[in-house]
C-alpha cells in the first residue's frame, strides 16, 4: 500500500477515537492489537503482489515460476525442467528423454548452469521473439553432463506496464499462422472451443495491455473470474500453452499480458 494511501486511511479515523486513544494508558494488549492492525494493513497493501506470486506458483495456467531454478535468457524467464519432472513434461507435452536429434546449435551459456542449445523442433520458427524452449547441457556440480529443458515462463518486463503483443507471443510458441495451431481446447475437459483460424485472427487483432494498464481499464475482472474459461492452446508439434478467458469483461490473459477480444466463445 502506498504511503499516501495509508495516511489517507489514518486521517479517516473518527476524532473521538483518536482522542480516546491518546488519553488511555497503553496496555500491552492494546499495543499487541495495534501491531496486529498494522500487520493487517500491510497484508492488504501487499495483496496484489502476494496474489501474483500465488498465481505464478501454481500450474493451473501452465505459466508459472515455481520454487525450482529459473534463469533469465534473451529477455525472457525460463524454468529449468528436468526429464524426471513428470508433471511438467506432461503439461508441456515433452518427451521424457532428450535425444541427439533434438539438440540444435549452441546459442548461449547460462552462468552457473551450463551451455544453452536450440531445440530442433523450434529452430527457425520463433522469429525475433524468445524461443518457447531451449535445451540446457548442465555443467554445475551434481548435474554434470545432464540434458534438461529450459521452458519459457514469461517476459522480463521492460517497464511497469510491460506487455507482449499477441504476435510476439505466438512467435514464442512457434506459431506463425493458424496452420501451426493443432487445437484450441478447454483446459479441463479437452473440448474443442473454436477453430485455430478464429482464435488466431481474433487474438492477433486484439488491443493488448500490461498488468498495470489492464487493471486501470477494468478493476472488476477478478470479481468476474467465476465465469472464467481455461484455454489450452496446442501447437502442431505438441507444445502446450495455457491462458484464461473472462467472458464478462471480454479479456484473455496470457502470462502477464491481457488481450481485449470481446465475445470469444
Amino acid at each position: 500500500m502506498k504511503s499516501e494511501k495509508l495516511l489517507e486511511a489514518m486521517n479517516d479515523l473518527p476524532e473521538e477515537l483518536i482522542a480516546e486513544a491518546n488519553t488511555r494508558r497503553h496496555h500491552p494488549v492494546v499495543r499487541i492489537a495495534a501491531v496486529a492492525a498494522c500487520f493487517v494493513v500491510l497484508l492488504v497493501g501487499m495483496y496484489p503482489f502476494l496474489r501474483a506470486m500465488t498465481e505464478h506458483g501454481g500450474s493451473d495456467d501452465g505459466c508459472f515460476v515455481s520454487d525450482r531454478d529459473v534463469l533469465q535468457l534473451h529477455g525472457a524467464l525460463y524454468e529449468i525442467v528436468g526429464t524426471h519432472y513428470e508433471t511438467d513434461l506432461e503439461r508441456l507435452h515433452l518427451p521424457d528423454a532428450i535425444t541427439e536429434e533434438m539438440i540444435g546449435q549452441r546459442v548461449d551459456t547460462a552462468p552457473d548452469y551450463g551451455d544453452v542449445y536450440a531445440y530442433v523442433p523450434l529452430e527457425g520458427r520463433s522469429g525475433t521473439a524468445p524461443a518457447a524452449l531451449y535445451l540446457l547441457h548442465r555443467t554445475d556440480e551434481g548435474h554434470e553432463g545432464e540434458w534438461w529443458y529450459l521452458a519459457f515462463t514469461g517476459f522480463v518486463a521492460g517497464d511497469e506496464s510491460g506487455y507482449a503483443e499477441a504476435e510476439t507471443m505466438f512467435q514464442v510458441y512457434g506459431i506463425q499462422s493458424p496452420a501451426d495451431i493443432a487445437a484450441v481446447r478447454d483446459r479441463h475437459s479437452g473440448e474443442q472451443l473454436l477453430s485455430p483460424e478464429a482464435f488466431y485472427d481474433t487474438l492477433l487483432a486484439a488491443p493488448s495491455f500490461g498488468w498495470e494498464d489492464f487493471h486501470e481499464q477494468t478493476s472488476a475482472v477478478m470479481n468476474a473470474s467465476a465465469g472464467a474459461v481455461g484455454i489450452r492452446l496446442e501447437t502442431d508439434w505438441g507444445l502446450r500453452t495455457y491462458m484464461t478467458y473472462y467472458p464478462e469483461t471480454g479479456f484473455v490473459k496470457w502470462l502477464e499480458s491481457y488481450y481485449q477480444v470481446g465475445k470469444l466463445l
